[in-house]
C-alpha cells in the first residue's frame, strides 16, 4: 500500500493511475476535493504541450490520451481543443505581450517531445493575427493541439474512479504527521487514522 497527500489535478491523477493498475493506494486531504484550498479550482485552464516551466515538465503535459479515456469511461466533457487556438507572444527583451518573458524555455521542450508546433514572425503574426499591434520584433509560438481543460471536472472525475475500484481511496482528513519508520516504512497520521506504506506520493 502506498498514499497520496494532496488530491488536486497531480494527486488526483496518481491516485486514479494507481487505482486503475489495481494498486492498494489510500488519497489524503484536508478538504473535500475538489476545493478552492489550491492551485487546481476553477473552471478551466489552458493546456499545450509545450510549456514555461521547460523539457522535464513538458511529458507531463501530454495527457490527452488520458483524458479521452476518463471522457470515453464517463461521458463527461474535461478536454476542449481550441477550433482557433491563439499563439503564445513574447519579444526577446523582457518586454513581453500575452506571455511571461520566458519564451525561450516554452520553445525549448518541442525539440524533445515532437511537439506540432510553429514559431511565427512577425510579418506571419500580423497576417494571422491582424487585431494585435506588433512592434516588429515579436515571435509567435503557435500549437495546433492547445486547448483547455477542466480541472475541478477532471479531479472529481478521477476521484470517483478510484473510488469506485478501491472504496477506502479517498479520507478526507488534514495530515498532522509523517514519519519514516526503522522498518523501511513510513507512517502517516491524520486527525482520525495512522496509516503505514512502503512508499509514498
Amino acid at each position: 500500500m502506498f498514499w497520496v497527500v494532496g488530491l488536486g489535478a497531480v494527486g488526483s491523477a496518481a491516485l486514479y493511475q494507481s487505482a486503475k493498475l489495481g494498486a492498494r493506494a489510500i488519497g489524503i486531504d484536508r478538504f473535500h476535493p475538489p476545493h478552492d484550498q489550491g492551485s487546481s479550482h476553477g473552471d478551466t485552464r489552458i493546456t499545450r504541450e509545450a510549456i514555461g516551466e521547460g523539457r522535464v515538465r513538458a511529458p507531463g503535459a501530454a495527457l490527452q490520451p488520458d483524458l479521452e479515456e476518463l471522457e470515453a469511461a464517463t461521458s463527461r466533457s474535461l478536454l476542449v481543443r481550441q477550433r482557433s487556438p491563439g499563439p503564445r507572444l513574447a519579444r526577446p527583451r523582457p518586454a513581453i505581450i500575452m506571455a511571461r518573458p520566458r519564451s525561450s524555455t516554452t520553445l525549448s521542450p518541442r525539440h524533445g517531445v515532437r511537439i506540432a508546433h510553429e514559431v511565427l514572425s512577425t510579418d506571419e503574426l500580423r497576417h494571422r493575427y491582424p487585431q494585435f499591434r506588433l512592434r516588429g520584433d515579436e515571435i509567435g509560438y503557435f500549437e495546433p493541439g492547445a486547448g483547455f481543460l477542466r480541472p475541478e471536472a477532471c479531479i472529481e472525475t478521477q476521484l470517483w474512479l478510484a473510488q469506485k475500484w478501491a472504496p477506502k481511496s479517498a479520507p478526507q482528513k488534514p495530515v498532522v504527521g509523517c514519519k519514516p519508520m526503522q522498518d523501511g516504512t513510513v507512517e502517516v497520521t491524520t486527525g482520525a487514522n495512522t496509516y503505514s506504506a512502503a512508499k509514498s506520493s
